[in-house]
């Protein structure tokens, strides 16, 4: 356990060397199940760091299934974000989300303030930020950089700030925050020093895609210190980005198509066709542009074949929940294994009774033969109670065996029912945001839609709840328009009242300091 352990600090400061070296030198062969254990999850570990092509998720099951009966939350949740992890490398996305939202949910439930967890935490958190970009769920990503920049400044860590702050970047642009956007940029220039070297040439590239309205000069200089660190796909975006912005098409449209080579990942390269589209349209080119616009079309397409249609949101929704299912029927499960061993147990040691008896196997001292006929009939007796039990255990096993099957009913019931209610929350929402009104609504309504918002807007709906406490879905809603940086006149249309009667709604909203 002590080289292991020492194997496991070696992994955290990424030496593989010395990881190898150790993981040869350690026999488990005669070891116990803990340090198999242990030791395959190290192994798994090391493969997935080493070698980009590793999927085997072999040993990380035995992990699991043995830390499941354990109480070490940080190894059950690392076995759970390796194994999505290599899942998301066999492109295999709604199992990469389940397993790496079980290890979120299992972690969070651990101790945040231990070092170990706070870096497996911050790993898990950028994993799934970088999910929900590919898949435009940008508002989840950006949860999810802000959770991982959080962690890295805890650890104070700022090796991967700066990935995380360009995640951030990228989310604030796609949801058109430029304020957001350009802060968030400018505080990866000022930790672009101490920025592992692996990330930076990431950084330049946003950085580069960022200066390209505003000075083209900048902008070269930072496609060129991504070309010196990294030669990927999103470098030869950006430079196709950079050429076509001075007007050298023919040279940008050379840099896109060179992009196509270096990724896999269908959302870069449905990005790159998008740009091919545009600049075969600016030509007046339609037949190049309905060729690139189809590509587009099914490199998006094979982003949602991969997830069999469901959305990414709705998976991380239904993760925990589904996680939760998993614990309870496995505590259903463990009662009737105990009733079961139960009836066995009974059965058993009336079995062994009776042939004790007809062995004829005798105490130390004499008995009598009325003392052994009374001694026969209390074991009969004994018999008949063991089988009346038996048969009451029996009974009572099938009704629990029929009140397990009710609760997997409404388990499937309740989930079908939350999914439905999150999608009326959020039709809701986009009715109000796209110039609908709430004159209609009931008090239902409001409640449907503040449930939605409180996934899409987390840390403002947190806000109003703190300032505020638990007040009705109706004031709820007037704070986050107010939040959103809506008016009085535009709250006034929404909820179908003039501008002076939502200013009194508003005063009514006590603050919980006052």
């Amino acid at each position: 356990m002590d080289k292991l352990t020492q194997t496991d600090s070696l992994l955290d400061r990424l030496e593989t060397d010395s990881v190898k070296k150790m993981l040869c030198g350690i026999d488990t062969l005669n070891t116990s199940q803990e340090s198999k254990a242990y030791y395959k999850l190290l192994y798994s570990q090391y493969q997935y760091i080493v070698d980009d092509n590793f999927q085997d998720t072999t040993l990380l099951n035995d992990c699991i299934r043995f830390y499941e009966k354990k109480s070490d939350k940080e190894k059950l949740a690392r076995s759970y974000y390796y194994k999505g992890e290599c899942c998301f490398r066999n492109k295999d996305i709604q199992k990469a989300l389940f397993y790496e939202k079980y290890a979120e949910y299992i972690l969070k439930k651990g101790d945040l303030t231990n070092k170990r967890n706070l870096i497996l935490y911050q790993k898990i958190c950028e994993g799934l930020a970088f999910i929900n970009i590919q898949f435009g769920e940008y508002h989840l990503a950006l949860h999810y950089a802000k959770l991982a920049l959080h962690s890295l400044k805890k650890l104070d860590d700022k090796r991967y700030q700066a990935y995380e702050l360009g995640m951030m970047s990228a989310c604030y642009n796609q949801l058109k925050q430029l304020d957001s956007t350009a802060i968030c940029l400018s505080e990866c220039v000022s930790l672009l020093p101490h920025t592992d070297v692996n990330c930076r040439g990431y950084i330049f590239s946003i950085l580069t895609d960022y200066y390209l309205d505003k000075d083209k000069r900048i902008a070269k200089q930072y496609l060129d210190s991504s070309f010196c660190y990294t030669k990927d796909a999103l470098t030869y975006l950006g430079s196709g980005n950079y050429y076509y912005a001075i007007n050298n098409k023919k040279k940008a449209e050379t840099e896109w198509k060179s992009g196509l080579v270096y990724t896999d990942q269908h959302f870069i390269i449905a990005k790159i066709y998008r740009r091919l589209a545009e600049m075969h349209k600016e030509n007046g080119d339609m037949a190049g542009y309905s060729y690139n616009i189809e590509k587009e079309v099914k490199e998006k397409s094979k982003i949602y074949e991969i997830n069999n249609g469901v959305k990414v949101g709705e998976i991380q929704l239904g993760a925990t929940n589904s996680f939760f299912i998993k614990r309870l029927l496995s505590n259903v499960e463990c009662i009737i294994y105990t009733i079961i061993a139960a009836f066995l147990c009974i059965a058993i040691i009336a079995y062994i009774k009776f042939r004790l008896y007809k062995k004829g196997i005798k105490r130390k001292h004499n008995k009598s033969m009325s003392e052994k006929t009374e001694e026969l009939q209390t074991t009969s007796t004994e018999l008949k109670l063991a089988k009346a039990q038996i048969k009451s255990l029996k009974k009572e096993s099938a009704k629990k065996s029929d009140r397990i099957e009710r609760l997997n009913n409404d388990i499937m019931v309740a989930s079908q029912s939350s999914a439905a209610n999150a999608q009326c929350g959020k039709e809701l929402y986009h009715h109000i945001k796209n110039g609908g009104t709430t004159v209609t609504w009931t008090k239902q309504d409001y409640e449907l839609c503040m449930a939605y918002c409180k996934i899409e807007f987390a840390e403002t709906m947190a806000e109003i709840e703190r300032c505020y406490g638990n007040i009705a879905p109706r004031k709820q809603l007037i704070m986050l328009l107010q939040h959103l940086n809506y008016d009085y006149a535009a709250i006034g249309r929404v909820l179908g009242i003039n501008s002076d009667s939502v200013r009194k709604n508003i005063a009514r909203i006590t603050p919980l300091t006052k």
